[in-house]
C-alpha cells in the first residue's frame, strides 16, 4: 500500500487550492452518441476538469478502458487552451485488476501521490459534477483540525421545506427515486454508527453523493496519528462465510473508496472532525432528464433501489465489525496494520437478524 511519509501537519496553515487535487475516474463508452449517457456526462466532465485547472487545483483521474477515445482527444484540446496549466491534470488508462468504483478511485489517488506529492488535500468526486464553484468553501473547511469535509445539499430536510431561498434547489433536482433512496440511507447508516456507540449523537451526513474533501497529510484522529487519505487505499476481504451472493454491490465496490471512511474515522475518536458544508448543489438537468426518460428509468430505478438495500448492508458489517474489534481490544491495530500493511482490512459478515448493534440478540 503506498502512504504518505509520516511528516508533521501544519494545523495552522491554512490548505489552498493549489494545494488541492481533484481525484477520479471516468467510463465514458457512447461518448460520440449525441444524447447519451455518455455524451452529456462526457462534455460535462471535460468543463469540470478545465474549470478546476483554471481554479489552480490539480486533476488526476483514471479512465476506464472502454471509454472512446474521442473523449481524451477532445479534452487534451480543451487543455491546451490552458497553456502550462495544462501541466496540473494527469490521467492513466484503468488498470483492471482493481478495477470498479472503489479500485478505480484507489488508482487516482495513488496517480495524485506520485504526480502531485505537494498536494495536501484531496476532493474525491464525480467528475461530471461541476462542483468547482464550491472548492474554496470546501477546502478552507478543512482547515484546522478538520480531517473530512461532505457536502450538505438539503437532502434531509423534509422534503416541503425547502433549505435555500429559490425553489430549485427543492430535493437538489435529483430523480425521486434518487432522492427518496438516499435520504433513507442517510437515516439507516447513521442510526447504525450511534446504536454501535461509534458517535455521541446521530450524525445524518449526507454521504450519499459521494463527493470527499479530505486531509492527506498526517494528522491526530483521537489518540492515532494516520493520513486520512489513507482510508481511501484500503480494501476490503471478507474471511469466514461469505453470503453476499445475491448481493450486487460488494464491500469492496463502492464503500471502501467513499462510505467506509465514516464509521471508521467516528470509531477513532474523530466524530468531530468530520463536518459537512451547506452546498447549493444542483444536479445536472440534463443528467435528471437523461435518467428519467422513459428509455431509462427503469434501470436506473432498479439501480436505486439495489442501493437502497446493499448499502445500508455494507455499513451495518463495518460498523459491527468495529464494534467487535473494540470488544476484543484490537481496535485500532488492527486498522494500522492494514495501512502499514499489505492496505486489506478482513472483516466478516454479520446477518442483521442474528446480531444487534445495541448488543441484544
Amino acid at each position: 500500500m503506498e502512504k504518505m511519509e509520516n511528516l508533521p501537519i501544519k494545523e495552522t496553515s491554512p490548505i489552498s487550492l493549489e494545494e488541492t487535487c481533484v481525484v477520479g475516474s471516468v467510463f465514458f463508452k457512447d461518448y460520440q452518441t449525441e444524447g447519451s449517457e455518455g455524451n452529456v456526462r462526457g462534455h460535462e466532465a471535460i468543463d469540470s476538469v478545465t474549470n478546476a485547472v483554471k481554479k489552480g487545483c490539480k486533476v488526476a483521474f483514471v479512465i476506464a478502458p472502454d471509454t472512446d477515445p474521442k473523449f481524451i482527444q477532445d479534452l487534451k484540446e480543451e487543455l491546451g487552451n490552458l497553456g502550462e496549466r495544462s501541466e496540473n491534470v494527469v490521467w492513466r488508462i484503468e488498470d483492471k485488476e482493481d478495477g470498479g468504483y472503489s479500485g478505480s478511485r484507489r488508482q487516482a489517488v495513488q496517480l495524485a501521490r506520485v504526480a502531485f506529492p505537494e498536494s495536501r488535500a484531496y476532493i474525491m468526486q464525480e467528475l461530471e459534477k461541476n462542483l468547482t464553484g464550491n472548492y474554496e468553501d470546501l477546502v478552507a473547511a478543512l482547515s484546522g483540525n478538520k480531517a473530512l469535509i461532505m457536502m450538505n445539499r438539503g437532502v434531509n430536510v423534509p422534503y416541503n421545506e425547502n433549505p435555500w431561498p429559490d425553489a430549485d434547489h427543492l430535493g437538489a433536482n435529483l430523480p425521486p427515486e434518487q432522492f427518496w433512496g438516499e435520504r433513507h440511507q442517510n437515516i439507516v447508516m447513521a442510526n447504525q454508527e450511534k446504536a454501535a456507540g461509534l458517535t455521541k449523537e446521530n450524525h445524518f451526513w449526507d454521504r450519499l453523493n459521494g463527493t470527499r474533501v479530505i486531509r492527506n497529510e498526517p494528522m491526530e484522529i483521537g489518540d492515532v496519528m494516520i493520513n486520512p487519505s489513507d482510508l481511501f487505499l484500503l480494501k476490503y476481504e471478507y474471511i469466514g462465510v461469505y453470503s453476499e451472493a445475491e448481493r450486487t454491490y460488494k464491500t469492496d465496490f463502492y464503500s471502501a473508496s467513499t462510505y467506509n471512511m465514516v464509521p471508521i474515522l467516528e470509531s477513532l475518536g474523530g466524530e468531530d472532525q468530520i463536518a459537512e458544508l451547506p452546498i447549493k448543489y444542483l444536479h445536472s438537468e440534463k443528467q435528471r432528464q437523461q435518467e428519467m426518460s422513459p428509455g431509462a428509468r427503469t434501470k436506473f430505478k432498479e439501480k436505486r433501489l439495489k442501493h437502497k438495500v446493499d448499502l445500508p448492508k455494507i455499513n451495518f458489517d463495518m460498523v459491527a465489525n468495529i464494534k467487535e474489534w473494540k470488544k476484543e481490544g484490537v481496535w485500532p491495530s488492527v486498522l494500522l496494520e492494514a495501512i502499514n500493511g499489505d492496505g486489506v482490512l478482513k472483516i466478516n459478515n454479520f446477518q442483521e437478524g442474528e446480531y444487534s448493534l445495541t448488543g441484544v440478540i
